[in-house]
């Protein structure tokens, strides 16, 4: 989240008074701090995160692993999207991957704490993959100790992406097969969209919005070859052009450089004051308005 930047400017500074010593209302400072504190959004800090962007190598990007066969590379422009394209042969394991190393003790345990969000934007084609519900051509996957939660697409009979929630995956001959809650995107055609599973810990349950609009609820995950890694992949001979591909921690708020600032702001306009020359006293008030509730002596 975007911290928004207050213009020194804003903040008009304590007059002096006429031996030099700023001059304010009583606690101002701390008010007015308090009230900046309260109303600027709060910073945010992932515990941890796996990103793959535009049509950059995954191999550079935190991604050591490749495995299974078929081709990959970059496009540029996609429809308006650069993309790192992914595709599998319908043969032998029938996918094409890139995974991150195995999460360690300290991310899973992250995760247990915070949740996950597991992010995707993406498009899908048939290549030479059966249409969906016979098979999927693509996933995202993350591995959590007994269980993983998949994001997986398919294309139908009519072109349209379909995005999955597995209760179990086989390979079946050449193609991977996924049965589980299913959203159609229809009249999408192969386009790109963006796919986000948000995970909590408490329920250990999963939600999935499409475009940002919730489609799929209550996800629990499935216990089919599971393995501690975050992983993108081309199945079934499709193949699946990324732009984005994003594991992190669920976000937790940064609460103390705010509170540092506001408290540093405090102290410094809170100077003590002087006695004028000649014993002569000198109006205190900051406030421009006549009319505002200023101490005066």
């Amino acid at each position: 989240m975007m911290i928004r930047n207050v213009s020194a400017s804003k903040l008009n500074p304590a007059p002096l008074a006429h031996d030099g010593t700023a001059t304010t209302c009583p606690w101002y400072g701390i008010l007015l701090t308090g009230c900046l504190l309260l109303a600027a959004p709060q910073a945010t800090i992932a515990a941890f995160l796996f990103e793959h962007v535009g049509a950059t190598d995954p191999l550079t990007e935190g991604f050591p692993n490749q495995g299974g066969s078929g081709m990959s590379g970059p496009v540029f422009n996609d429809q308006g999207h650069d993309a790192w394209s992914i595709s599998a042969f319908a043969s032998g394991s029938s996918q094409h991957f890139y995974t991150t190393g195995a999460l360690t003790p300290g991310q899973l345990n992250d995760i247990t704490n915070h949740g996950f969000t597991m992010t995707i934007e993406s498009r899908a084609l048939q290549g030479t993959a059966s249409s969906y519900p016979n098979t999927v051509v693509g996933a995202a996957v993350v591995g959590l100790g007994p269980r993983r939660y998949d994001i997986l697409l398919g294309v139908d009979a009519n072109g349209d992406t379909v995005v999955v929630l597995p209760t179990t995956v086989a390979l079946v001959g050449n193609m991977w097969t996924a049965p589980g809650a299913s959203f159609t995107l229809v009249g999408s055609g192969s386009t790109y969209h963006t796919f986000e599973l948000s995970y909590d810990p408490g329920t250990q349950l999963a939600d999935l919005s499409v475009d940002g609009i919730s489609r799929l609820t209550d996800y629990p995950g499935h216990t089919t070859n599971v393995t501690d890694v975050f992983l993108f992949v081309a199945l079934s001979g499709g193949q699946v052009n990324y732009s984005l591909a994003r594991l992190e921690s669920v976000s937790e708020p940064i609460v103390g450089p705010w509170l540092a600032v506001a408290l540093a702001y405090a102290l410094t306009t809170r100077r003590s004051r002087r006695p004028a020359p000649n014993g002569e006293q000198h109006s205190t008030s900051l406030c421009s308005n006549p009319q505002a509730r200023c101490t005066r002596k």
